[in-house]
């Protein structure tokens, strides 16, 4: 049997068509579903974009430029570039332990609030850990730089309409 457990869909693509296609637990091609680490890759393509349209200035800009609440932290050597890489340095631990961070994090209306709570535990660019808390933040400084437009309709203009997506990214 194919279906493992928390699968919703099955895919084999072959030279560019869907050649077996199977759902789970009642979803459909039509039901929404969390994007998880996939969220991590489109981040990373709307910060380039944002690059290039010069909303941000480099890589090497640092995150206290648009989240000043982290000056006062020591996290004034995190850049987009450790953000990006997942080399930070900050407190955020990616488990799925319920007492933990990770499981509230990607389950609530307010991130900003926890992300503003990080705090600096190593070096930053010094190590990689695969971690959500990164991209929450790098999404946080994009969200502040994109202001007054969102992220969801910046990915729509940037990213959805140009690469003829089939349904809309909002």
């Amino acid at each position: 049997m194919l279906e493992a457990s928390g699968t919703i869909a099955f895919l084999v693509v072959q030279d560019d068509v869907i050649a077996y296609e199977r759902y789970f637990g009642g979803h459909t091609e039509e039901s929404p579903s969390q994007s998880f680490s996939v969220t991590k890759s489109i981040t990373s393509a709307l910060v380039g974009a944002a690059l290039d349209d010069g909303i941000l200035r480099s890589v090497d800009q640092p995150v206290v430029d648009l989240v000043p609440e982290y000056a006062s932290r020591d996290l004034d050597r995190v850049t987009l570039a450790h953000l990006l890489a997942m080399t930070s340095g900050i407190d955020y631990v990616e488990n799925d332990n319920p007492f933990g961070l990770h499981v509230p994090f990607n389950d609530t209306s307010d991130t900003e609030r926890m992300m503003l709570a990080f705090r600096l535990d190593g070096e930053p660019g010094s190590e990689f850990r695969s971690k959500s808390g990164d991209v929450g933040l790098l999404s946080l400084v994009l969200s502040r730089a994109l202001a007054p437009e969102t992220i969801a309709a910046y990915a729509q203009r940037r990213l959805w309409t140009p690469l003829g997506m089939e349904h809309e990214g909002i």
